[in-house]
């Protein structure tokens, strides 16, 4: 028994030697401080303001008052009795002949 623990033991002398006598690997300094730099930069990077956040909040305000013009313009054009053919009618009945040779939305 005593002869696996001296071999043990030797192992263990053998791997403590071999680590020690490894020497560390040669690291220039430039080196060193692009990792350094890396680090720096992973670790805090500030948050950057978004590039189309001004131009997104502008397109949803710009549509909330096109929305609020259109449901304003539907409410009026209710409230008067618009009818769709009444304009292209008042037209035929003015000009019958005009209005079939030089129609007005062709």
């Amino acid at each position: 028994m005593n002869s696996g623990k001296d071999d043990l033991e030797r192992l263990e002398k053998l791997l403590a030697s071999a680590w020690e006598e490894v020497p560390p690997p040669a690291i220039s300094e430039s080196w060193q401080a692009g990792v350094m730099t890396d680090i720096r930069r992973l670790q805090g990077e500030p948050a950057e303001p978004e590039k189309n956040g001004y131009s997104g909040r502008l397109v949803w305000r710009f549509s909330a008052a096109v929305l609020v013009c259109a449901l304003l313009l539907a409410f009026y054009t209710l409230l008067r009795g618009f009818i769709p053919y009444e304009d292209l009618a008042l037209i035929y009945l003015e000009d019958p002949i005009g209005f079939m040779f030089n129609p007005p939305f062709v």
